[in-house]
């Protein structure tokens, strides 16, 4: 079965997105070769938990498709706003954006995967880090399930096992970051305190301070689409 129009352009997105930080993968004409992903990018350290990763994206998009019309329309300005600001500017991106709220979603993406500015790959480095990343998420998740009762469309699996495995899968995604390279581990803080700064400062100079200091907690930092 073909791809729509709008789902190429967002795997076209996102592979150029990710191709700089991926070795031995180059942008080309389509198809695009396949990149050489590091031992840190995987779904899975076990017999499978590819497949459980697999299954949970594509339940995941499968619920998100029975959300409601306000939730849908809310989800899809937050995006474009979001991938506006990752555009930096171009004019024709821009115009993509608006058309395709695939691309938007792919734009926003790629920019955090490339960045490493997401949750998973926050690293504190201290107790009051640890503690104010906690403090983050627990924020995060509040604005995401205002009663404090998750809806059905948050969910770790739908079958006997794969919520541990979603669990396991969390928890190597945090080891190897915390045995990333330094180098790694420094550009990843620095592009998080950037990302936080564009999405979330508020042109706050203490908000801005806090995600120049601790880098784990401007990772932690996510926008209202999140449902987890």
């Amino acid at each position: 079965m073909e791809n729509s129009p709008s789902t190429d352009l967002a795997l076209s997105i996102r592979f150029f997105r990710l191709a700089p930080s991926l070795p031995g993968s180059s942008p080309s004409p389509s198809p695009p070769p396949p990149p050489q992903y590091q031992p840190a990018c995987t779904e899975g350290s076990a017999k499978g938990h590819a497949d459980a990763s697999r299954i949970a994206a594509l339940s995941s998009r499968f619920r998100g498709g029975h959300r409601s019309t306000a939730a849908k329309l809310g989800d899809f300005f937050e995006t474009r706003r979001r991938a506006t600001t990752v555009a930096a500017g171009c004019t024709y991106e821009e115009s993509l954006i608006g058309r395709f709220p695939a691309a938007a979603a792919a734009t926003v993406l790629g920019a955090a995967e490339v960045g490493r500015t997401c949750v998973r790959y926050g690293v504190p480095r201290s107790a009051a880090e640890t503690f104010m990343v906690r403090a983050v998420d627990a924020q995060m998740k509040a604005r995401a399930v205002v009663g404090g009762v998750y809806a059905p469309s948050c969910s770790d699996g739908g079958a006997a096992g794969e919520a541990e495995t979603a669990r396991v899968t969390a928890l190597a995604a945090a080891f190897r970051a915390r045995a990333a390279p330094a180098g790694v581990d420094a550009a990843a803080r620095f592009d998080s305190a950037a990302y936080a700064r564009d999405h979330f400062g508020h042109g706050c100079d203490y908000e801005e301070a806090l995600f120049n200091k601790w880098g784990a907690v401007a990772a932690a930092m996510r926008p209202s689409t999140a449902r987890y």
